[in-house]
């Protein structure tokens, strides 16, 4: 499929902290959603791309990058010795292709356009009502955090957070300690430029997203 964002909808919803509770009338700003995939994997597509459509949600397929076995020296990218060094090991061929398909991600968000971009790995499972949701996330954030580089939607870690907002069924948490997973992540684009030039500059040497 080719790259598309999901065009503006408008919605009224809630947003409850500690001592407000306001409504929200929202445009939602054109979003791009992207699958990572293997060329392997067709069934895992299939699945995720019914589960878009049935959301309403436009996407398009990103190849996932597959490392060669000489992956360690020939990705220039990847800095093994910092990996060791910090970790004691090499990353895998798995968790180096996993960086660089996600890396491929945020450059194809850079150039879209789009105001934010959902990626999503092929075994991400939706919930019916991801468009609204999502729309309620970047709205909260640009209330509360206009900052904002990246949500989580994989996993939540108890550890060193707060909570910036509550929504419907969802607690939005700012984490000082980043979840790991990455098969449901929102970035916000113009962070998503300055984390892949810093990732350019600096190299690659943990796992995705540490």
């Amino acid at each position: 499929m080719s790259l598309a964002c999901l065009p503006p909808i408008s919605f009224t919803f809630k947003v409850t902290s500690s001592d407000e509770l306001k409504n929200y009338v929202v445009l939602m700003t054109p979003i791009l959603v992207q699958v990572i995939n293997l060329d392997r994997s067709p069934e895992r597509l299939l699945a995720i791309g019914n589960d878009l459509n049935l959301a309403g949600l436009p996407w398009s397929r990103l190849r996932a990058v597959e490392p060669d076995t000489d992956y360690v020296t020939a990705i220039e990218v990847y800095d093994n010795a910092r990996a060791n060094y910090l970790f004691g090991r090499d990353l895998t061929r798995g968790e180096v292709g996993c960086f660089l398909s996600h890396l491929e991600a945020l450059r194809a968000l850079s150039q879209s356009g789009c105001y934010i971009g959902l990626i999503l790995e092929d075994d991400a499972q939706l919930f019916h009502d991801a468009a609204p949701m999502i729309a309620e996330i970047s709205a909260a954030l640009n209330s509360k955090a206009p900052h904002w580089a990246c949500v989580n939607l994989s996993y939540t870690t108890h550890l060193r957070r707060r909570s910036v907002a509550s929504f419907t069924d969802n607690t939005l948490y700012r984490a000082y300690q980043f979840p790991l997973l990455s098969s449901a992540l929102i970035w916000r684009t113009e962070q998503a430029k300055v984390f892949v030039q810093w990732c350019e500059a600096t190299g690659i040497y943990p796992a995705f997203p540490k």
